[in-house]
């Protein structure tokens, strides 16, 4: 989703942790799925149990079926991280208790009327996580897979061919956006002017010697400031 930020790997502990409810442990599977390994959400909600599960474990490769692939040209392999499958394998583990099913079949991500969760859905428990949290800006159902493209881009050393083939993209472009290069750079570049930082004696040519942070404070009340 154009314009979903990134979030810092303390903001991702912190959403975790505030999932609550009923579900709590089905939303936070399904958050860090797409953050360990760069799952496009509907992706992750396309998933069926024997997908994630085969003979009784959990899978150390998960298989993205063809059909459930943005494009559709071809199924994916993503080697799952010990974080994903430690989420998983716990989830399982409530499904079970919960009664729900676990035929290979079976969607992995249920609402609470048995049906598989939709995008929607899986935004609203997002939304009540990111709030719970205070995160601002654009933080999306899509925050996760772009978390997942800097944290790669990142370990690479700003390889942007690794980080590419890692988002599965078919342009570069796509993923120079997702990586919002541009705009790091001229964040940087910003100047970053702040009166409150000094306090020095500026000679004026009247002449007359005023102090800068007195003549910001002066101006800032009478514009109401």
């Amino acid at each position: 989703m154009k314009g979903a930020r990134a979030l810092s790997p303390l903001e991702i502990q912190a959403v975790c942790a505030a999932f609550s409810g009923q579900f709590a442990i089905r939303n936070q599977t399904l958050f860090l799925l797409c953050a360990n390994v760069g799952a496009r959400i509907t992706e992750a909600l396309n998933l069926n149990v024997g997908d994630v599960r085969q003979n009784g474990e959990v899978v150390d490769v998960l298989y993205l079926r063809r059909q459930t692939v943005k494009g559709k040209r071809e199924g994916v392999a993503l080697t799952l991280p010990r974080g994903a499958r430690n989420a998983l394998a716990g989830y399982l583990e409530w499904k079970q208790g919960a009664k729900e099913s676990l035929a290979k079949q079976a969607p992995l991500f249920i609402s609470q009327r048995g049906r598989q969760l939709t995008r929607q859905q899986a935004h609203n428990a997002f939304k009540k996580a990111y709030e719970r949290v205070g995160l601002k800006g654009q933080v999306t159902t899509h925050s996760p897979r772009k978390t997942y493209a800097k944290i790669v881009y990142e370990k690479s050393n700003n390889d942007l061919v690794v980080t590419q083939r890692a988002l599965r993209h078919t342009n570069v472009q796509t993923t120079l956006c997702y990586l919002d290069t541009l705009s790091d750079d001229v964040t940087a570049a910003m100047p970053d002017f702040d009166f409150s930082r000094f306090d020095v004696p500026y000679k004026t040519s009247n002449p007359k010697i005023i102090h800068l942070s007195q003549a910001a404070k002066r101006h800032a009340k009478k514009r109401g400031g």
